[in-house]
């Protein structure tokens, strides 16, 4: 019986085949992020146009109507396809920046879902604190494709950092005091109200939107796509979150700032900076600048 073999390729277009399908994974995960963000980017955006047609809506008030609903079900949609999806992939880097972008989303309908408090500050404080229980489930769950280091969770450098940090959040909460205008939290300036709107705004707010953003977000889309790619792609994200702001200059803003912020976590690796610098911000913007300048 004669024998027979499997013809193989030669070297060099063996070499080609796997160059072609290499580039065409990258496409294909390029545009799938694409699609997810372009999605998010509309859900976030009829919120916008939501709150434009209903004038301020106070946090946790009741939401209706077709706009709204179109929303939800997208934010919805997102959620289930990021936490899913990654069931059915080859586990890797591109399963991993999938399942982290999910906790967008995921935020915000939370946020939504969060019901109206006596106060913006205590709903601000749950809606932060439900997303950094979020993120610690998250992190149990997928606990051996993350160390401390990669997300930044160092104190090395701080005795600079935090110093540093106050004196740029003090410049970037007057430029945004200039978007958003008077947006005062606390009822007075006294030092437990201060107290109390730091440790939010630092361990709360600034905590998690940069743990999920900067440690997890970012630092997946880099490994992914690289510094560059990984730094635009985030700054997105973090820059249509907010656009329940319902102002245009306040999108273009925290886009520029989602910039300026992960440029700083990319050459410090530091989330502790990134935070206090974050939560120093709202701390100016929220509680300081409106009794100053009010």
């Amino acid at each position: 019986m004669a024998e027979t073999s499997t013809p193989t390729l030669p070297a060099a277009e063996a070499t080609e085949v796997r160059r072609r399908t290499v580039l065409n994974e990258a496409r294909d995960q390029k545009i799938f992020l694409a699609g997810f963000l372009v999605t998010l980017a509309s859900a976030e955006l009829l919120l916008f146009f939501y709150g434009l047609l209903r004038g301020e809506v106070l946090p946790g008030e009741e939401r209706v109507g077709p706009v709204f609903a179109v929303s939800m079900a997208l934010e919805l949609g997102l959620v289930l396809l990021a936490f899913i999806l990654p069931v059915f992939m080859v586990p890797g880097r591109f399963s991993l920046a999938v399942s982290a972008l999910g906790l967008a989303p995921l935020f915000r309908v939370m946020n939504v879902a969060t019901p109206a408090m006596e106060s913006v500050l205590w709903f601000v404080s749950v809606s932060y604190l439900l997303l950094l229980m979020a993120i610690g489930v998250f992190l149990f769950v997928e606990r051996a494709a993350w160390t401390p280091k990669s997300l930044g969770l160092t104190v090395e450098g701080l005795g600079v950092y935090v110093p540093a940090a106050v004196g740029l959040a003090f410049v970037l909460a007057v430029i945004e005091f200039g978007i958003l205008g008077h947006q005062q939290w606390i009822p007075s300036l006294t030092a437990p109200n201060l107290f109390y709107l730091s440790v939010s705004m630092i361990f709360f707010v600034g905590l998690g939107e940069e743990l999920m953003f900067r440690g997890l977000i970012q630092t997946r889309l880099e490994r992914l796509f690289g510094l560059r790619a990984g730094l635009l792609f985030t700054s997105l994200v973090f820059g249509v979150m907010h656009g329940v702001w319902n102002n245009g200059l306040e999108l273009v803003f925290t886009f520029s700032v989602g910039l300026m912020f992960g440029y700083l976590f990319q050459r410090t690796r530091s989330l502790p900076f990134v935070a206090v610098l974050h939560g120093t911000e709202d701390i100016f913007l929220f509680g300081l600048l409106p009794f100053w300048w009010g």
